[in-house]
């Protein structure tokens, strides 16, 4: 439960993004709605702080490392699609980059989160979150390799209206891969941290 915090962390910051944008287009209903989303994560955030982490295993230098430079990169891509400058594979409307760019900067503040904290507890959920991530979007991003345009939905074929950006999207491959086979090391072979049966420590960590 104590690892929820950085779930709470990353819906206060994209429910607060995305809210304030929202009330730049004078859309007031879904403002409220996504500014209540932030109080929420706010209130996950301080409850899960409270909770005791009884799994006392240390969080590897590998995932740590790679939570700092997951977070960078979100911050990059989030932060230039909040601006409206086109870093996706495709070209996003810009309403949806700014809302994508939020959304990005809500994860930044869940990998930021997980790599300030001591214990393998706070890095196994963003790490199978990033895996399941992978396993929906992998095969699609790696089938436009092979395809010659996409319109501004995703959509690609050689009717749509767009060419691929192929260094984009050769990125964005390469992040997946890395945090794909992070995860399915650390999750399931790695001896200290890989997912097993076992009991939980009774102390909390502190």
């Amino acid at each position: 439960m104590a690892a929820l915090s950085g779930v709470g962390l990353n819906i206060l910051v994209a429910g607060a993004g995305t809210g304030a944008y929202l009330l730049t287009l004078h859309l007031v209903a879904p403002a409220v709605a996504a500014f209540a989303g932030a109080i929420l994560g706010v209130l996950l955030f301080i409850w899960a702080r409270r909770q005791p982490v009884r799994d006392l295993r240390a969080m590897p230098p590998w995932v740590r490392g790679a939570f700092v430079a997951f977070t960078v990169t979100l911050i990059v891509a989030g932060g230039a699609l909040t601006l409206q400058h086109q870093v996706f594979p495709w070209r996003l409307h810009p309403s949806s980059m700014v809302l994508v760019g939020c959304i990005f900067l809500g994860a930044a503040a869940y990998f930021a989160h997980a790599a300030a904290q001591p214990g393998w507890a706070h890095a196994a959920p963003p790490l199978l979150g990033f895996l399941t991530y992978d396993l929906i979007l992998f095969a699609p991003y790696l089938r436009m390799l092979s395809a010659d345009s996409v319109d501004a939905d995703g959509y690609y074929g050689r009717s749509a209206a767009d060419s691929i950006n192929m260094t984009s999207l050769s990125i964005y491959l390469s992040v997946l891969a890395a945090s794909a086979v992070l995860a399915l090391y650390f999750m399931f072979v790695h001896p200290s941290t890989r997912l097993v049966w076992r009991r939980a420590a009774a102390m909390p960590l502190r």
